[in-house]
């Protein structure tokens, strides 16, 4: 009887067998390939939107910074004219202090002018 395979059969069929699990490596190795550049398509979308976000973010607090600024201005302003005017009302409360004691030693005077006798 006639062996069923011959060396040629057999060393074939591990050729075959050798193509196919190469042919499947490779395969696999575009998968792989395909896969980590779809993550890495994703991480860069991911941090484009947080880039875009944090722009966003950034974009607010610029004008938060220069509504506080305004408001901080028009503070400055306010207390700088409430010192001025402080300052003001300072100055004519001397003014005033000063007729007060004028006038009341020149009362003073008269009061002692009228009660003293007079050595006319």
């Amino acid at each position: 009887m006639a062996p069923l395979y011959t060396n040629t059969d057999i060393h074939t069929c591990q050729l075959q067998h050798s193509l196919r699990s190469a042919s499947l490596e490779l395969s696999l190795a575009q998968s792989k390939h395909s896969v980590e550049a779809v993550a890495r398509d994703e991480e860069i979308r991911k941090l484009r939107v947080s880039q875009g976000l944090l722009e966003n973010d950034n974009s607010d607090l610029h004008e938060q910074l220069e509504e506080e600024q305004a408001r901080s201005d028009g503070l400055e302003n306010a207390l700088d004219d409430a010192l001025l005017n402080l300052d003001e009302q300072k100055a004519e409360s001397e003014v005033a202090q000063n007729q007060i004691r004028t006038q009341s030693r020149e009362i003073a005077n008269l009061k002692v002018g009228l009660s003293s006798p007079s050595t006319t």
